[in-house]
């Protein structure tokens, strides 16, 4: 069975990136209470485009 991670890699390139490229944490309880702030911004605040799925698809889904 084949597992794509490419969206995990991907969460954390922007992570490391955004994160700590710009900061210098003083504390690991700091780089903690930055990276939760971080993810909680990613999931819930940034603008997600959605991908329109067509019936045919909604259909495959429900044989798998």
């Amino acid at each position: 069975m084949f597992l794509d991670y490419s969206v995990t890699e991907n969460f954390f390139d922007l992570l490391k990136t955004e994160m700590s490229y710009k900061h210098a944490f003083k504390s690991t309880e700091h780089l903690i209470s930055e990276s939760e702030s971080y993810t909680d911004d990613y999931n819930n605040s940034r603008i997600k485009v959605q991908i329109k799925r067509t019936e045919s698809c909604a259909k495959q889904d429900s044989v798998i």
